[in-house]
Protein backbone atom coordinates (compact mmCIF):
# COMPACT_ATOMS: atom_id res chain seq x y z
CA UNK A 1 0.00 0.00 0.00
CA UNK A 2 3.08 2.57 0.79
CA UNK A 3 4.42 1.93 -2.20
CA UNK A 4 0.95 2.49 -4.09
CA UNK A 5 0.17 -0.56 -5.13
CA UNK A 6 -3.15 -0.46 -3.89
CA UNK A 7 -4.42 -3.67 -6.00
CA UNK A 8 -1.76 -5.98 -5.03
CA UNK A 9 -1.74 -4.76 -1.65
CA UNK A 10 -5.16 -5.38 -1.20
CA UNK A 11 -5.59 -9.31 -1.28
CA UNK A 12 -2.46 -9.55 0.75
CA UNK A 13 -3.85 -7.85 3.26
CA UNK A 14 -7.10 -9.84 3.36
CA UNK A 15 -5.34 -12.95 3.65
CA UNK A 16 -3.37 -11.83 6.53
CA UNK A 17 -6.39 -10.97 8.66
CA UNK A 18 -8.04 -13.86 7.82
CA UNK A 19 -4.83 -16.04 8.81
CA UNK A 20 -4.83 -13.70 12.17
CA UNK A 21 -8.48 -14.22 13.42
CA UNK A 22 -8.24 -18.09 12.14
CA UNK A 23 -5.03 -17.71 15.16
CA UNK A 24 -6.89 -15.66 17.29
CA UNK A 25 -4.14 -13.19 16.92
CA UNK A 26 -5.64 -9.86 16.98
CA UNK A 27 -3.20 -7.88 18.01
CA UNK A 28 -2.53 -6.00 14.59
CA UNK A 29 -6.18 -6.17 13.38
CA UNK A 30 -6.28 -2.83 13.53
CA UNK A 31 -3.45 -1.65 11.32
CA UNK A 32 -3.98 -4.40 8.96
CA UNK A 33 -7.82 -2.93 8.78
CA UNK A 34 -6.28 0.55 8.77
CA UNK A 35 -3.72 -0.03 5.65
CA UNK A 36 -6.72 -1.94 4.25
CA UNK A 37 -9.15 0.85 4.19
CA UNK A 38 -6.64 3.36 2.97
CA UNK A 39 -5.86 0.69 -0.22
CA UNK A 40 -9.26 0.12 -0.67
CA UNK A 41 -9.69 4.30 -0.86
CA UNK A 42 -6.24 4.52 -3.11
CA UNK A 43 -7.82 1.43 -5.55
CA UNK A 44 -11.24 3.97 -5.97
CA UNK A 45 -13.44 1.86 -3.87
CA UNK A 46 -14.53 4.48 -1.41
CA UNK A 47 -17.45 3.19 -0.21
CA UNK A 48 -15.63 -0.20 1.02
CA UNK A 49 -12.94 1.73 2.57
CA UNK A 50 -15.62 3.94 4.66
CA UNK A 51 -17.31 0.63 5.61
CA UNK A 52 -13.59 -0.96 6.55
CA UNK A 53 -12.47 2.04 8.42
CA UNK A 54 -16.35 2.65 10.32
CA UNK A 55 -15.71 -1.28 11.46
CA UNK A 56 -12.05 -0.69 12.40
CA UNK A 57 -13.14 2.42 14.26
CA UNK A 58 -16.20 0.63 16.28
CA UNK A 59 -13.52 -2.30 17.19
CA UNK A 60 -11.09 0.05 18.92
CA UNK A 61 -13.92 1.66 20.34
CA UNK A 62 -15.61 -1.82 21.82
CA UNK A 63 -11.76 -2.98 22.95
CA UNK A 64 -11.43 0.48 24.58
CA UNK A 65 -8.01 0.56 23.32
CA UNK A 66 -8.20 3.93 22.19
CA UNK A 67 -4.81 4.61 21.46
CA UNK A 68 -4.65 4.44 18.19
CA UNK A 69 -8.18 6.64 17.53
CA UNK A 70 -6.27 10.23 15.84
CA UNK A 71 -4.71 8.02 13.37
CA UNK A 72 -8.41 6.15 12.33
CA UNK A 73 -10.25 9.52 12.70
CA UNK A 74 -7.52 10.89 10.42
CA UNK A 75 -7.72 8.00 7.58
CA UNK A 76 -11.90 8.82 7.64
CA UNK A 77 -11.25 12.00 6.80
CA UNK A 78 -8.61 11.51 3.77
CA UNK A 79 -11.50 8.76 2.07
CA UNK A 80 -14.23 11.38 2.81
CA UNK A 81 -11.82 13.69 0.81
CA UNK A 82 -11.01 11.05 -2.20
CA UNK A 83 -14.41 9.47 -2.74
CA UNK A 84 -16.23 10.10 -6.23
CA UNK A 85 -18.46 12.90 -4.11
CA UNK A 86 -16.15 13.92 -1.46
CA UNK A 87 -17.26 15.61 1.52
CA UNK A 88 -14.87 18.23 2.55
CA UNK A 89 -17.05 19.65 5.39
CA UNK A 90 -17.38 16.00 6.86
CA UNK A 91 -13.86 15.35 6.05
CA UNK A 92 -12.59 18.47 8.06
CA UNK A 93 -14.14 17.59 10.98
CA UNK A 94 -12.83 14.24 11.20
CA UNK A 95 -9.10 15.57 10.59
CA UNK A 96 -10.18 17.88 13.57
CA UNK A 97 -11.50 15.26 15.91
CA UNK A 98 -8.25 13.70 15.01
CA UNK A 99 -5.95 16.51 15.66
CA UNK A 100 -7.66 17.13 19.16
CA UNK A 101 -6.93 13.37 20.26
CA UNK A 102 -3.33 13.30 18.85
CA UNK A 103 -3.15 16.85 21.09
CA UNK A 104 -4.32 15.10 24.23
CA UNK A 105 -2.34 11.80 23.37
CA UNK A 106 0.60 14.16 22.85
CA UNK A 107 1.03 11.72 19.96
CA UNK A 108 3.22 14.13 17.65
CA UNK A 109 3.16 11.63 14.54
CA UNK A 110 -0.10 11.77 14.68
CA UNK A 111 -0.63 15.42 14.60
CA UNK A 112 1.73 16.09 12.22
CA UNK A 113 0.15 13.61 9.71
CA UNK A 114 -3.38 15.19 10.45
CA UNK A 115 -1.72 18.50 10.49
CA UNK A 116 -0.80 17.93 6.59
CA UNK A 117 -3.74 15.84 5.53
CA UNK A 118 -6.11 18.82 6.84
CA UNK A 119 -3.59 22.09 5.86
CA UNK A 120 -3.88 19.84 2.07
CA UNK A 121 -7.25 19.85 2.79
CA UNK A 122 -7.78 23.30 3.24
CA UNK A 123 -4.66 23.97 0.22
CA UNK A 124 -7.55 22.87 -2.36
CA UNK A 125 -10.16 24.63 -0.28
CA UNK A 126 -7.66 27.96 -1.00
CA UNK A 127 -7.15 28.58 2.64
CA UNK A 128 -3.69 28.91 2.61
CA UNK A 129 -3.28 30.85 5.28
CA UNK A 130 -5.01 28.54 7.93
CA UNK A 131 -3.29 25.59 5.84
CA UNK A 132 0.14 27.26 7.39
CA UNK A 133 -1.28 28.11 10.31
CA UNK A 134 -2.68 23.93 11.15
CA UNK A 135 0.94 22.51 9.88
CA UNK A 136 3.87 24.92 10.94
CA UNK A 137 3.68 24.82 14.24
CA UNK A 138 2.96 20.92 14.30
CA UNK A 139 6.55 20.58 12.33
CA UNK A 140 8.18 23.23 14.01
CA UNK A 141 8.39 20.68 17.07
CA UNK A 142 10.40 17.88 14.96
CA UNK A 143 14.03 18.24 16.04
CA UNK A 144 15.13 15.01 14.13
CA UNK A 145 13.44 12.12 11.43
CA UNK A 146 13.44 14.28 8.99
CA UNK A 147 14.53 12.07 6.55
CA UNK A 148 10.65 10.08 7.60
CA UNK A 149 8.38 10.03 4.75
CA UNK A 150 5.95 12.05 6.70
CA UNK A 151 7.99 14.95 7.78
CA UNK A 152 9.15 14.90 4.03
CA UNK A 153 5.65 15.57 2.87
CA UNK A 154 4.54 18.07 5.40
CA UNK A 155 7.95 20.19 4.22
CA UNK A 156 7.06 20.04 0.96
CA UNK A 157 3.67 20.99 1.40
CA UNK A 158 4.71 23.82 3.65
CA UNK A 159 7.08 24.89 1.15
CA UNK A 160 4.04 24.52 -1.74
CA UNK A 161 2.44 26.90 0.64
CA UNK A 162 5.21 29.39 0.74
CA UNK A 163 5.48 29.45 -2.84
CA UNK A 164 1.35 29.50 -3.30
CA UNK A 165 1.71 26.41 -5.50
CA UNK A 166 -1.25 24.37 -6.51
CA UNK A 167 -2.24 21.04 -5.54
CA UNK A 168 -4.52 18.07 -6.90
CA UNK A 169 -7.45 17.62 -5.23
CA UNK A 170 -6.78 13.83 -5.11
CA UNK A 171 -3.16 14.68 -3.40
CA UNK A 172 -5.64 15.81 -0.13
CA UNK A 173 -5.52 11.92 1.66
CA UNK A 174 -1.40 11.29 1.13
CA UNK A 175 0.78 11.80 4.21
Amino acid sequence: MRRGEAEAGIPLLRDALETLHVHRYELLTTAFNSALAEGLAMAGRSDQALAMIDETIALVERNGDLFTMPELQRIKGAILTTSPDPDFSLAEGYFLKSLELAKRQAALAWQLRTATSLARLWLIQNLHDEARAVLAPVYARFTEGFESSDLQAARELLDQLENDVPIKRRDASHH
